[in-house]
């Protein structure tokens, strides 16, 4: 097994992915899903269950035909707190070509936000995608992104 050029350890590989599981899991507050549950308690992770506050549909749609369809999020406990961000790209077809996390230490939540689109725009571009869709569940990050009022500290990045 390589990494990044470099030889690993299945032992040393499902260390970090259960280590990284634990970090992110520590950030939500409970698990509604009883598969999710089951699957952090199998990898000795506490999941508190909750009530889902109510069901409503969602529909996924696919992107064209040489577009990657990049769904962004980023977490916060707290507002300036222990930050996450995630990403996931998808094909024309709805199969996935990269998933992508990474824990950002102590920020807002808007910021883990912003780091989570532009880092997923840099993992779809790095892997040769260059007509990508971007959505994120947050509306005022979307629209400062839209109208070019991201934050300072971003836009060299952006």
């Amino acid at each position: 097994m390589f990494y990044e050029g470099a030889a690993r350890s299945l032992t040393l590989c499902k260390v970090f992915v259960i280590k990284q599981i634990l970090i992110t899991a520590a950030l939500f507050k409970s698990f509604s899903n009883p598969q999710d549950r089951d699957v952090l308690r199998n990898l000795g992770v506490d999941a508190i269950m909750r009530k889902a506050l109510r069901i409503q549909s969602c529909f996924w749609n696919l992107p064209c035909v040489g577009t990657i369809k990049v769904n962004t999020d980023g977490v916060t406990k707290g507002n300036l707190g222990l930050a996450a961000v995630g990403s996931v790209g998808r094909n024309s077809n709805g199969a996935f070509d990269f998933v992508y996390s990474r824990n950002l230490g102590v920020t807002t939540s808007y910021v883990a936000e912003c780091v989570a689109i532009l880092e997923g725009i840099e993992v779809a571009v790095n892997k040769g995608h260059y007509s990508v869709w971007v959505e994120s569940y947050s509306k005022a990050v979307v629209v400062d992104f839209n109208t070019d009022k991201i934050p300072w500290q971003l836009k060299e990045k952006w």
